[in-house]
This record gives structure tokens, sequence and C-alpha cells, in this order.
């Protein structure tokens, strides 16, 4: 498997308006021959994404935490993420810290962005799709 910095299987980005309940989705399919982690940055109504970085453990072969960096301060949206094997669309749960307890973000006024630490347990090989939910 080549560096697991650079792009995942397939990336998919989900915002959702808790105002008006609507969902907007992107995506971009990357070839499973030679999969790799990474992220194609993406804006959704309501929240854009400018960095996701997936954290593995040492062998590289879980993803143990992916860190989330959205523009402007989305500290009152509900961040939730989810990956899936390419097959049926994965089921966000909101984003947690080790505790399990929800990760609210912190706003960084000064880079006007909000930064997330949301803990999974996912086998790399398993994570062909990315989902975000911002609601």
């Amino acid at each position: 498997m080549k560096k697991l910095g650079k792009a995942l299987g397939a990336v998919a980005i989900a915002g959702a308006i808790a105002a008006g309940g609507s969902a907007f989705t992107a995506s971009n399919t990357i070839s499973s021959a030679a999969p790799t982690i990474g992220y194609v940055s993406q804006a959704i109504s309501g929240v854009t994404a400018t960095t996701v970085t997936y954290n593995t453990d040492t062998a590289k072969q879980n993803i143990t935490s992916v860190d989330l960096d959205l523009n402007l301060d989305t500290t009152s949206k509900v961040i939730s993420i989810a990956f899936g094997d390419g097959g049926t669309e994965p089921t966000p749960a909101q984003c947690h810290d080790a505790g399990a307890a929800p990760v609210t973000g912190t706003y960084i006024s000064s880079g006007t962005h909000t930064t997330y630490h949301c803990v999974v347990a996912v086998a790399v090989d398993q994570a062909e799709k990315f989902v975000l939910v911002a609601s």
C-alpha cells in the first residue's frame, strides 16, 4: 500500500443544514488499484472542510482518529463522521473523543477556522468511503 497520508479509496463528504433539513453531498473516486489515505477539499453548503487528516496506528493497519479543520466558526454545528467499505452508505455518528464524549470543536479566531479531533477504530482496508455531516 502506498503512503497512507495521501488519498482514501473514495472520499465522500456530506453536509446537512439543520435549518432546512437538506443534505448536500459531494464525492471523489480514486482507483482502488493503488488506494492510499488522503483528502480532497470540498465545499458543502454550510461548512467547508479545508483539511482532513487520517491518523493510523504504528502498523498503519487501522485508522485511530480523524483531525478536521473546518472553515469559520462551526462550534454550533454537530459534526458526525463515518467510514464505509464502498458498498452501502455508512451511517455517520457524532464526532467524539477517547472517552466517548461529543466533540464541539475549537474555534481558532486568528485563523478563522475550527478544529476537531474525532476518535475512530476502522481497518484501513475497510475505509473506502468517508462521510462528514455538519448539522
